[in-house]
């Protein structure tokens, strides 16, 4: 009997590992994600910076916390044939 409890321990011990495991590999994959995305943002910013200078509050926010990464890369592509900030239609 106390085989059997011990070998139920490992299993229940062994499943657990493997749920932390993956639990861990999700969390590191997700904040890779997210630093890419932060990375993609600034790079619009400093573009913008670059090609119009000084960029205002509403347009970093918009930039940095509300836009969708898919509005960003459409930007960043759009900015090499923008004459101005406006015909981005950012903010």
């Amino acid at each position: 009997r106390a085989d059997l409890r011990e070998e139920f321990q490992m299993a229940f011990k062994t499943a657990a590992e493997e749920l932390i495991e993956k639990g861990i590999e999700k969390g590191i994959e997700k904040g890779i994600e997210k630093g890419i995305e932060k990375g993609i943002r600034e790079i619009l910013l400093e573009q913008l910076e670059t090609k119009f200078g000084p960029v205002d509050a509403r347009m970093r926010d918009v930039v940095l916390r509300t836009a969708s990464v898919e509005r960003i890369r459409h930007w960043a592509l759009r900015i090499l044939e923008a004459r101005t900030v406006g015909e981005l239609e950012i903010a």
